[in-house]
């Protein structure tokens, strides 16, 4: 009896210890939330201070803003434009920084920027507020000749990379294609791109390759397989072409890839460019010396790195 009341004795002390342990550990974590609340007050209340001192705190997302781009008069909802968080496009137009924005002469917002071109975009963000997630619009698109205009304005505002996120069916986050973006800037590169095809979007087909890709120029190609491997190439000349000088290949993400890998072409080499089948990257034709194939007759691939791209 005696061991049966001391068992007692020592089940109670464990329950009375773990008791006290959880209390303790629930105030830990009330007083940990409680600071963190009078973080989010403090940062609330700075937010409109700089808000009433740069900009307006009574600012609505259905606003109707009027902006005056380059001479040309937009307008635009307030939540439209600043739908993209994170984005520059988006603090601009957030009302924070209303009192600190130029002006004309009759009080609208000014941007010195190509009118065009920021139509382009207005008109995209306002088919993106109204596109479900899986069936995003197709990115803003100008003539010819306001192209470039266009993809350094994307860039400026922060959403170049947010809208090629939102159109490529392979899942690479804005991280990877800021990775991409510098990768393709050590190459005299400006880093800036746009969707040309995917085999998700135009199937997978040789035929539809050669015609989107046949005379793009310098292209960045990006790849998933099966076991959710990312990879790719880069070469600095049209598909339809057969030699490329400059050109690097690469893994974002798969078995053994702790961060983004970049495999520069041998000094002294040449990429050989082929679409028999399919884009390849290797010094000749034959398939033995290619480092990355892909046949689009039949939807396969080779990976094989280090006959002509350092490993």
């Amino acid at each position: 009896m005696e061991e049966i009341k001391a068992a007692k004795q020592r089940l109670k002390f464990y329950r009375d210890q773990l008791e006290l342990d959880y209390q303790l550990e629930i105030r830990a974590l009330e007083e940990a939330e409680s600071r963190v609340l009078k973080r989010i007050e403090s940062f609330d209340a700075k937010k409109k201070e700089t808000a009433d001192a740069n900009g307006r705190s009574d600012a609505t997302k259905d606003e109707l803003l009027e902006i005056n781009a380059g001479g040309n008069i937009i307008f635009a909802r307030r939540s439209v434009l600043t739908q993209i968080e994170g984005s520059r496009l988006g603090a601009i137009f957030s009302g924070r920084w209303d009192n600190r924005l130029q002006r004309d002469n009759k009080g609208r917002i000014f941007l010195d920027v190509n009118a065009t071109c920021f139509q382009a975009i207005v008109d995209y963000l306002n088919d993106r507020n109204i596109s479900p997630p899986d069936h995003p619009p197709d990115p803003p698109s100008v003539d010819v000749e306001n192209e470039e205009i266009l993809a350094r304005l994307l860039e400026i505002f922060g959403i170049h990379d947010i809208i090629m996120e939102s159109q490529s069916k392979v899942t690479i986050d804005r991280n990877d294609w800021m990775v991409i973006r510098n990768w393709l800037k050590q190459e005299k590169s400006n880093g800036i791109m746009k969707l040309v095809y995917s085999s998700t979007l135009n199937g997978c087909s040789l035929a539809t390759f050669q015609e989107k890709c046949r005379s793009i120029g310098p292209n960045i190609i990006i790849a998933k397989d099966a076991e959710g491997n990312i990879f790719g190439g880069y070469t600095s000349c049209s598909w339809w072409q057969t030699h490329a000088d400059k050109a690097f290949l690469f893994a974002l993400r798969g078995n053994y890839v702790v961060s983004p890998l970049k495999f520069d072409l041998k000094a002294g080499r040449q990429s050989h460019i082929n679409t028999s089948s399919g884009p390849s990257f290797g010094s000749t034709g034959q398939y033995v010396n290619t480092d990355l194939r892909f046949n689009l007759n039949n939807s396969t691939f080779l990976f094989c790195i280090g006959a002509n791209y350092e490993v």
